[in-house]
This record gives structure tokens, C-alpha cells and sequence, in this order.
């Protein structure tokens, strides 16, 4: 796929993204195949309504200007349960993170 193809300013997955449907190690695959997608400075947004709790909580999160890295901006309701998950991808370059779990970089 050529490096142009695929980038975008923003990725919202709403309610999809969460441990009642993914076990954390697919979970970690596909938040590892979305980041690349981001262009820099792009957004990520994984939220989720909790249908017990009446509540929503979300978490934006930001590649850097540089393509390098991913950073939590901002969060809503305490924010997304791949929180986490993230942190392990961040010590790992964008453009490596499907790498990480075993998929090609697109």
C-alpha cells in the first residue's frame, strides 16, 4: 500500500473497542494496525457507553506532529479502557506498531 494511501486526520471507534468484545491481545492487534493509519497529528477516539453505568467514556488520542509517537489528549467520563494497551504500544515507533502484534504495517 503506498505511504499516502490510508492516512487520516481522524479514526473514531465507538463502542467496539472494549474487553466485552475482544480479548486484550486482539484488542492490542487492532489498536497496533489503527495508529499507523493516523496521519501525523492525527486523532484517535475510542469511546464506549456503559449501559449499566448510564455513562460514556471516551479517550482521544493524538499522533505527534512527527509520526513518532502517540500521546493521550484528552478524556471523558474516565476516559477508554484501551488506555493501557496504548501505553504498551508507545514505547514502540508508529510506523512499527502492527509489528508488535504480529501484523504487517500497512
Amino acid at each position: 500500500m503506498p505511504k499516502e494511501l490510508g492516512r487520516f486526520e481522524v479514526i473514531r471507534a465507538a463502542n467496539i473497542l472494549n474487553f466485552a468484545y475482544f480479548p486484550r491481545l486482539t484488542l492490542l492487534t487492532m489498536l497496533g494496525h489503527l495508529v499507523p493509519l493516523l496521519a501525523p497529528g492525527g486523532f484517535l477516539i475510542v469511546c464506549r457507553t456503559d449501559a449499566a453505568r448510564g455513562a460514556n467514556g471516551a479517550t482521544a488520542f493524538q499522533r505527534s506532529a512527527d509520526g513518532y509517537s502517540v500521546a493521550v489528549v484528552a478524556r471523558l467520563g474516565g476516559g477508554s479502557e484501551v488506555e493501557p494497551l496504548m501505553a504498551e504500544l508507545a514505547a514502540t515507533p508508529v510506523e512499527d506498531c502492527a509489528l508488535v502484534t504480529g501484523g504487517p504495517v500497512p
